[in-house]
């Protein structure tokens, strides 16, 4: 029964022929695969008719669900008392029997939510199914209100979630729980964390069992057979689609490079010449994905079954389909699997870069490269609705990708593919739900300018907060709402009410939805949060978002602004635990990691300051506000090596760049060589401190405090024709416009001077001496009538002295009696 199982999971219809035709099964497991080939051929009507299915669910087959509640109280007892029966010499046959009814329910939801075509299943009255779908709640969201059949995956979690520990002969069974929660996931308007601990802690299971070759270890894997490469193939490529899901760039790369070293697929990125517009007469390099499976003995076999998806090719636009290439490649066909992994490598490219032009063309040739090969329904329709997305960016094939989105969305009814084919792969990718396809389509219509066909299509799917985006943008405010207000009347919803507080500004509404919801619809307490924190009520803001992230703390956009209100009010602790989370949620987060270094350096620990900024400007390279604390971290942590990288980046961030008390730093550390970071001398780094200042003064040519500030460096290493140079400039950009009537300037110019000259002095150069002499006797002249009585001109005076003293000592020298 081990083979059933894995069987199951890949849904090789072939293979559980193969083995219901073996001759070493028993009765009753014959019984058992008879069921699970039935289930791969989507007869699901058939499986609840068997004997078997019928006493394990009980009356769950023919409820109406007039009593919802007590319905699924039975069929949660009748499950109890099927896998708590003594007598039953192989247990496991009844725990096979359990996941394949778990696997029904939730093949028969998929089909009619997602995959097509819709069924005949006996339908629910529109009440019960609001208070069924009410039942699928979690965490604070809401499950989308106008799905298919509720019920079907409330019986899926009964039999596969909440029934997962008493299956545990079954290997694939928290295998089947992830899956389930996934889809319950998918279903829902806003992200669940106890459904994303559930999925976690299943895939841990999973992994262990059939994916766990460490990574110095991993030769071994050749070692495998393929049924056991695809077995760890498919558990790291599923969990790496929870995880891009979730947006954890970096564990999702990690899992789908674990996919690809199971699989045996080899991808590479390359670049070939050749042509992208149709009307184009030279060749450019175009991005190419080179990707090649593993042979394995299913591989021909694999490959065979196809029933295509309607592609649209508008042969009439500029852009070719594909780059029409002076070398064509040689594409060889693709394992599916291999296909879904480069759908995911695909989604992750996105979820890891900034949405840009540069991104787009990194991700198509991805999609190209699956579309060659039509292997699988679901996998080449999803493989069309990325290229749809990527289309859309791109003005010249907009239009393309919009027909190419409808005709997907179509085919869920219009396309005769069987529901077997359809459901084969369902699990490798994410294809969107039926109602979020049809939303896709109304957004391209708002992004086409075209609004009320789009209200058209969210009032249809009862998507009340799309609607009001379409009534504001046509400038029908009013209107918007009036519809909440009618909706209330009907069913006062939590939703509503929050999104009448949106459209009037008004937190008693979100307080409203608050109370109704008996203090659990998180959307509420995140909306007061957000309005809290518009008025600058931060102390409120963060009483709110505490509130409503204790409900659901997947909300990585509430966490930042709970931080950032945090921070305005100083409670550090808090800013910080937010700040953390946020980056818990989304490493690439580098506004989080640069506000979360700032408390750091608030609290003066420095260390913590320096780890958040490094990961930080991973992110944000552009940012000169992160680069300045940056700087200002390693110059406390005394890491000069990596500070003076930093200000050689601020200057390429921003004009003429000079920060005087940082050049300071650098010039007393290589003077006084104070110990760096590793305990050596900073003196080391006196050549990099002169080609920074070196840099500086070429950029910045008129500050005379730079200047001086070289000048003290040239004097501290003893470059003493530097030094006198900067001195120089020093005297020579103090003098600027005014400064014979401005004291402070005045001030200014006679202390440059004064140390023009007392350079000099020291030099014993008659030249420089009688040059300064001149020099200060025309700045005294100048400035004789409006600051003769001052300190400065006094100890200018003095100078003049001792420059006319020096001098005469000099011409006595050269001149002896």
């Amino acid at each position: 029964m081990e083979a059933l199982q894995q069987y199951l999971i890949s849904c090789d219809i072939g293979a559980i022929a193969t083995l219901l035709a073996s001759d070493t099964l028993s009765r009753e497991e014959k019984a058992v695969v008879s069921i699970a080939e039935k289930w791969a051929k989507a007869e699901f009507n058939d499986i609840l008719k068997e004997e078997s299915m019928k006493t394990l669910l009980s009356s769950f087959i023919d409820e109406d669900f007039t009593n919802y509640e007590e319905a699924l109280n039975k069929l949660e007892k009748s499950v109890s008392e099927f896998l708590n029966q003594q007598e039953d010499e192989k247990p496991i046959l009844r725990q096979l029997l359990v996941i394949l009814a778990g696997i029904t329910y939730l093949h028969m939801f998929a089909q009619v939510n997602f995959t097509g075509p819709s069924s005949s299943f006996k339908k629910t009255t529109p009440e019960i199914r609001a208070k069924l779908v009410s039942k699928l709640d979690t965490d604070g969201e809401s499950a989308y209100t106008k799905l298919e059949y509720p019920e079907l995956l409330l019986a899926a979690r009964i039999l596969l979630v909440d029934h997962s520990p008493s299956l545990s002969l079954v290997k694939t069974a928290p295998w089947w729980k992830a899956r389930c929660c996934f889809v319950h996931q998918r279903i829902m308007t806003g992200k669940s964390a106890s459904l994303k601990e559930a999925m976690t802690s299943s895939y841990n299971i999973c992994k262990e069992l059939f994916g766990n070759i460490p990574a110095n270890e991993l030769p071994a894997i050749d070692n495998l057979s393929d049924g056991q490469r695809e077995m760890g193939a498919r558990v790291h490529l599923e969990e790496g689609n929870v995880l891009n899901y979730y947006r954890s760039g970096k564990k999702t790369g990690e899992a789908l490079n674990m996919a690809q070293i199971y699989s045996g697929l080899n991808v590479n990125m390359t670049g070939i010449s050749g042509r992208r517009t149709r009307f184009q007469e030279f060749d450019t390099p175009q991005l190419v994905l080179l990707a090649e499976s593993r042979e394995s003995k299913d591989s021909k076999q694999e490959n065979k079954e196809i029933s295509k998806p309607l592609e649209v090719k508008n042969e009439e636009q500029l852009f070719l389909d594909a780059p029409k290439l002076v070398t064509p490649v040689d594409e060889k066909n693709l394992h599916i699997t291999d296909q879904a992994i480069i759908l995911a490598l695909c989604n992750n490219v996105k979820n890891q870069n900034p949405a840009d032009g540069l991104t787009t063309e990194q991700m198509a040739p991805y999609v190209r490269r699956v579309l060659v090969h039509a292997n699988n329904w679901l996998v080449y329709s999803q493989g069309l609705l990325i290229k749809s997305r990527l289309e859309n960016e791109n003005s010249k094939t907009v239009e393309r990708g919009a027909m190419q989105l409808q005709a997907l969305a179509d085919q869920y009814e219009a396309d005769k593919t069987d529901p077997q084919i359809r459901l084969r792969h369902f699990f490798s990718v994410t294809y969107p739900s039926r109602w979020e396809l049809k939303r896709e389509v109304g957004e391209r219509f708002i992004a086409l300018g075209a609004a009320a066909t789009a209200l058209q299509i969210f009032e249809e799917l009862e998507m009340w907060e799309e609607m009001i985006t379409c009534y504001q943008i046509m400038e029908k405010v009013v209107k918007a709402e009036e519809l909440i207000r009618k909706r209330l009347e009907e069913a006062p919803k939590p939703i509503l009410w929050c999104l009448l507080g949106d459209i009037k500004q008004d937190d008693q509404y979100y307080h409203k939805a608050w109370e109704i919801s008996g203090k659990s619809f998180a959307r509420a307490m995140r909306s007061l949060g957000r309005s809290s924190f518009s008025r600058r009520d931060f102390a409120k803001s963060v009483e709110y978002y505490k509130e409503g992230l204790a409900i659901n703390p997947l909300y990585a956009a509430s966490w930042f602004n709970m931080g950032c209100a945090a921070m305005q009010i100083q409670a550090w602790d808090d800013a910080l635990n937010a700040f953390s989370r946020v980056v818990a949620l989304e490493p690439e987060e580098g506004e989080a990691w640069g506000n979360m270094s700032a408390v750091y350096m608030t609290q003066k620990k420095m260390q913590e300051a320096y780890k958040c900024l490094q990961e930080g400007l991973k992110q944000k390279r552009e940012s000169w506000k992160m680069w300045e604390n940056f700087l200002t971290c390693c110059i406390e942590i005394k890491d000069f090596q990596q500070a003076l990288h930093c200000y050689h980046r601020l200057m390429e961030l921003k004009d003429k760049y000079v920060d005087i008390s940082v050049l300071h730093q650098f010039v007393k550390a290589v003077i006084d060589e104070v110990p760096d970071k590793s305990g050596e001398s900073s003196s080391k780094y006196q050549k990099q401190v002169a080609e920074l200042f070196g840099r500086v003064t070429s950029q910045v040519s008129t500050n005379p405090e730079l200047w001086q500030l070289y000048a003290l460096f040239n004097a501290g290493t003893n470059n003493r024709e530097k030094e006198l140079d900067c001195l120089l400039k020093v005297v020579r950009y103090s003098e600027i416009a005014g400064w014979e009537k401005d004291k402070i300037l005045f001030e200014k110019v006679a202390k440059a001077n004064a140390m023009l000259a007392r350079a000099y002095i020291s030099s014993d150069d008659s030249k420089n001496i009688y040059s300064s002499k001149l020099k200060i006797r025309s700045t005294l002249k100048k400035t004789q009538d409006t600051f003769g009585d001052t300190e400065a001109h006094k100890n200018l005076v003095i100078t003049l002295q001792d420059l006319e003293e020096k001098e005469k000592l000099l011409r006595e020298k050269s001149n002896p009696q």
